[in-house]
């Protein structure tokens, strides 16, 4: 294929640019097309970079090669570069990094392209000095384990909507403290943000903030996060899933939304929880998804009939007989 010459990282992009803390970034130059292994996407009206041959730590993809647009990051590409890496800019129409571009590498903070819709299979899985991760555009997918084990990581933020957020897609990042949605969830996956839990002490994250609505939180989606303090709703919810925010010890309070249908088996089970307030409109409420919250004091249910399952409460020793009898008058049966 001809080469063209590099193309110039201008002042007016570096907000569209995945940027790791360099004082002179934006006068940097794109790497060489020759710095590539490169061809046509399957599309055909893109180019796909296949593997890194160049040998700078500090990469700077170009906008265009051949005059097409860069838009996808292959398999494998940067895989074998990654403790070698120190930074990496993407361009602005790139809209997909592949499972395992990027592993192991030494990234400080990532700031995806409103372009990204795609982040494949462990593509920064144990990038361990990655601080901050960005997402400025809408996202259709991050994939399972896609940012697994990055064991710096303190703050997860996603500008707009966000369609799939996959299976410990997050999973280990032990020193997470916030995470926050700015647009739209469609869902979250099964333990896509929870902490390993042998390792209790070391987990950090205190706050999920969702600003707009919620499909559904996966099962065990933050389970074992016990600083988790804080969660807060300012939109929709549809669906907790079980064991969404199990073993969470230090969350005291959660203010469920209007439209939350239902609390799935043990969402909330072993929580610190002193008070819940159910929302009108809620359908069900699953077996034990309150259990072991020994703290749980006081309960406000709606004044529609709610379907519960098999000990919601139980063992919930705070709960008074006033209590008690007010939840057994709304239909509960099981044990406390």
């Amino acid at each position: 294929m001809k080469q063209k010459r590099s193309i110039m990282c201008t002042l007016l992009v570096p907000v569209l640019l995945c940027t790791i803390g360099l004082s002179s970034l934006y006068a940097q130059r794109a790497n060489p097309s020759t710095d590539f292994k490169y061809d046509l996407n399957e599309k055909e009206d893109g180019i796909v970079i296949q593997q890194y041959l160049g040998e700078s730590k500090d990469v700077v993809i170009p906008a265009e090669i051949e005059e097409i647009p860069v838009k996808e990051i292959g398999p494998e590409a940067f895989c074998r570069y990654g403790f070698y890496l120190s930074s990496i800019i993407f361009p602005e129409h790139l809209e997909s990094i592949d499972e395992t571009a990027f592993p192991n590498s030494n990234f400080t903070s990532l700031t995806f392209p409103k372009g990204l819709k795609n982040i494949g299979t462990s593509a920064f899985y144990g990038c361990n000095n990655l601080i901050s991760v960005t997402f400025l555009g809408e996202v259709k997918s991050i994939d399972k384990g896609a940012f697994a084990k990055c064991a710096r990581l303190q703050s997860v933020t996603f500008e707009e909507k966000v369609k799939s957020v996959g299976e410990k897609a997050f999973y280990d990042c032990n020193n997470l403290t916030s995470v926050t949605f700015h647009g739209e969830v469609d869902t979250i996956g099964k333990r896509a943000f929870s902490c390993h839990y042998y390792y209790d002490d070391d987990t950090s994250l205190t706050t999920v903030t969702f600003h707009k609505e919620v499909g559904s939180i996966g099962e065990e989606a933050f389970a074992d996060c016990i600083k988790l303090s804080s969660v807060t709703f300012e939109g929709k919810v549809n669906n907790i899933g079980e064991k969404a925010f199990s073993g969470c010890k230090n969350l005291t309070s959660v203010v469920f939304p209007e439209g939350l249908k239902n609390i799935n088996e043990q969402a909330f089970s072993m929580c610190g929880l002193t008070s819940v307030a159910f929302p009108e409109g809620l359908i069900s409420i699953g077996e034990k998804a309150f259990s072991d919250c020994e703290n749980l004091a006081a309960v406000q249910l709606p004044q529609n009939t709610i379907s519960y399952g098999e000990n919601v409460f139980q063992n919930c020793p705070r709960l008074s007989l006033k209590e008690r009898k007010k939840i057994k008058q709304a239909g509960y049966t099981g044990e406390f």
